[in-house]
């Protein structure tokens, strides 16, 4: 099947803090292998009475696990996939259960050591911000903008200043994000 978005579902060594039971988990390297090549549904805020796609759950490398998506062209479909490629949208969330890990004695904080994942939404604003979802064309597309970028300062010898000033004005983010 083609994907025409990617992204990072959950990322890895982060706290993440629950806010319905003030309790908070760290998902642990490895923890989501047994997930890896699995399909599961795709949705708009944990809503599962629509299904908006289909992600595919690729690898987990040292960031956390990485995931390709495709939209289904229904109308919910159609809207969500819009907003993420105009960037209106770009955070995503798991539906996820730790089938093991270690816990505090107030059962408050987990290590989840394995986890099974049943589903992925685009959010508007995830538990975890270091999660997104974008399409794979326009990250190409920045790819090759900071190669030329890097190209461009090579060449012309731009001074530390000026590269501090980029990095400042967001450019340096692009890479770190995707």
């Amino acid at each position: 099947m083609e994907y025409g978005y990617h992204g990072y579902a959950q990322t890895c060594g982060r706290l993440i803090e629950a806010d319905k039971d003030n309790s908070a988990m760290i998902f642990s390297q490895g923890c989501f292998l047994g997930n890896v090549g699995k399909v599961v549904p795709l949705f708009r805020d944990h809503d599962e009475s629509e299904r908006i796609g289909d992600a595919f759950l690729e690898a987990e490398d040292e960031i956390g696990l990485k995931f390709r998506a495709n939209f289904y062209q229904t109308k919910i479909g159609r809207e969500i996939e819009r907003k993420v490629k105009e960037g209106i949208l770009s955070n995503v969330s798991i539906h996820m259960r730790a089938t093991d890990g270690l816990w505090n004695d107030e059962k408050t904080l987990v290590a989840c050591t394995c986890v099974r994942v049943f589903e992925v939404s685009v959010v508007d604003e995830g538990g975890n911000p270091d999660t997104w979802i974008a399409p794979i064309e326009t990250s190409k597309t920045l790819a090759g903008t900071l190669a030329a970028f890097e190209v461009e300062v090579a060449r012309t010898k731009i001074s530390i200043q000026d590269m501090d000033a980029a990095k400042r004005n967001g450019f340096y983010g692009l890479r770190s994000r995707r």
